[in-house]
């Protein structure tokens, strides 16, 4: 199966999220906040980090740029309830897709738009780390 993280503090949008997942042949940790999620990340080797822009602990926007540092190039996806961070007047949703990201979705979103770019993106990150894993095996001469 499939492995991602999803990083969400809604218990409904979390169960909702993981259960539509679930049927898509992802499995599926979660955890509640951007501190955890970011330890994930460095624990495991994922395909794909689905979170939130707006956490209790932290905004999303940290989260992705905390994920960069680790992982140049594992796909995110951000999903966002609202546009505004709480304490300012920046445009989060804008802020995030100027950001290295796969996706940016408002919720409430269409499920299989979700999907197609989940999908889209892990294609694209499994060919990648096959081709870097090819062209190493015969620069080192690999036995």
């Amino acid at each position: 199966m499939r492995r991602i993280l999803l990083i969400e503090d809604d218990v409904h949008m979390h169960n909702m999220l993981t259960i539509l997942l679930e049927r898509h042949n992802y499995a599926v940790d979660v955890v509640f906040d951007g501190k955890d999620g970011i330890e994930k990340v460095k624990e495991n080797n994922y395909l794909a980090v689905i979170t939130d822009l707006h956490l209790a602990d932290m905004n999303g926007l940290g989260v992705i740029d905390s994920i960069r540092e680790v992982h140049e190039n594992l796909p995110i996806i951000a999903i966002s309830g609202g546009d505004y961070f709480r304490d300012g007047d920046l445009r989060l949703l804008d802020k995030a897709r100027e950001m290295d990201i796969n996706g940016v979705f408002t919720k409430p979103f269409e499920h299989h738009d979700l999907l197609n770019c989940l999908n889209k993106s892990v294609e694209q990150y499994q060919a990648s780390k096959s081709k870097k894993g090819f062209f190493a095996f015969f620069r080192y001469g690999g036995d």
